[in-house]
């Protein structure tokens, strides 16, 4: 099942954004080209914004956006102080370990809990990528 329908209808404001500004824990909307040469739209919780050239994170299109407030209710949220400082109030979940301890505290069960959600995104493939103000129940 493909729940990017569900999480765009909880977007309300979109940013562009430089891959290499990207940030643990920011919801991201971009396009990106795969093996084949196709390319799609789909949105991350990004969980390693550049470990080997490539965005660690999970696909918020095999997860429904109930899960992922269930995920922000426990590990907190926090504002992109980047923004702040711009007068726009973006949120994005507290990860403050490393993305490894995140991954095993509160993710080990990825391939139940989150329909094997993880993903590798190589960065030279990743197009018109936009920060997401997601709105968190």
């Amino acid at each position: 099942m493909n729940f990017l329908t569900e999480h765009k209808t909880k977007q309300a404001r979109m940013f562009q954004i430089p891959v290499r500004a990207l940030q643990k824990g920011m919801i991201v909307s971009f396009r990106y080209t795969n093996k084949k040469g196709e390319a799609k739209g789909d949105m991350m919780l990004v969980l390693n914004p550049g470990y080997k050239s490539k965005v660690h994170a999970l696909s918020l299109s095999s997860f429904s956006s109930r899960k992922l407030n269930e995920l922000a209710n426990t590990v907190g949220l926090t504002r992109i102080r980047e923004y702040s400082v711009k007068g726009i109030d973006l949120e994005k979940l507290v990860m403050e370990i490393s993305s490894n301890r995140f991954y095993g505290a509160f993710l080990g069960n990825v391939k139940k809990e989150y329909n094997d959600a993880y993903r590798t995104y190589f960065i030279n493939k990743m197009t018109t990528t936009f920060i997401v103000d997601y709105k968190f129940q």
